[in-house]
């Protein structure tokens, strides 16, 4: 029994960490009539993105499950333009490969969230 537990422990020890911003694509953001959820699955590309408009309580959600996994992140790029518009990616190593997460806060409000990669990073 106790071999179980210690090889359990292990095994969750040696997990994938999970991405904070991989919740952003529940049912509660798709259902948000402030969001548009993108989803698209094919053989060689993970990839999600969220779109908010008109909803600064969500934008302010996304920035900071965002900065939850630039915790993860072994590069960012960052970009400040005129007009208060703000871009960063964020390369996060999971599963041997490595994930990209975008996000653009427009100067409207508006913001754009995108997480790709392979699908086999996010087993």
């Amino acid at each position: 029994m106790l071999l179980i537990a210690v090889a359990a422990t292990v095994t969750a020890l040696a997990a994938n960490p999970r991405l904070a911003c991989e919740s952003l694509f529940s049912e509660k953001y798709r259902s948000n009539p402030q969001a548009t959820v993108s989803i698209i699955n094919s053989t060689g590309n993970y990839f999600r993105g969220i779109s908010v408009a008109n909803d600064p309580s969500l934008v302010k959600e996304i920035e900071k499950k965002l900065e939850e996994d630039r915790k993860l992140a072994t590069n960012t790029v960052e970009e400040y333009s005129a007009g208060n518009k703000y871009d960063i990616v964020l390369n996060i190593p999971l599963g041997g490969k490595i994930i990209s997460v975008g996000y653009t806060r427009n100067g409207d409000g508006s913001a754009e969230l995108f997480v790709s990669g392979p699908p086999e990073a996010f087993r």
